[in-house]
């Protein structure tokens, strides 16, 4: 799970914010046909003064996600640029295991592979 936040008001240049979100978009896109990637969703919570969002991706196992987070192609590259330009008034990368799950996510079990 990933999470990015900014703080805004009248006068925040919202450019970017946008660009931000398009680089989310585009490693969204990227992730099509990823190996071991169970499934991806994006979750936005807009508050009073702040932009929130969350990204939570189902991996098959550590290996599958820490290739795709830390291998070649765009989203390391954005990573890199998150770390030298930071974005984002509050960020936080958390890995988590799935130990039990109920039901479905997105029409399937998360946790069958």
């Amino acid at each position: 799970m990933t999470s990015a936040g900014f703080d805004v008001d009248e006068g925040t240049n919202m450019d970017p914010i946008r660009d931000f979100g398009s680089g989310v978009a585009a490693v969204r896109i990227s992730m099509t046909g990823v190996p071991g990637l169970h499934s991806q969703q994006t979750f936005f919570f807009p508050g009073l003064f702040e932009i929130d969002g969350i990204t939570v991706t189902f991996w098959r196992d550590f290996a599958a996600a820490r290739d795709f987070a830390y291998g070649a192609g765009l989203h390391r590259q954005l990573m890199k640029r998150q770390r030298d330009d930071e974005f984002g008034a509050r960020t936080s990368f958390t890995r988590f295991k799935v130990l039990h799950s109920e039901g479905t996510w997105h029409g399937s079990d998360p946790l069958s592979w």
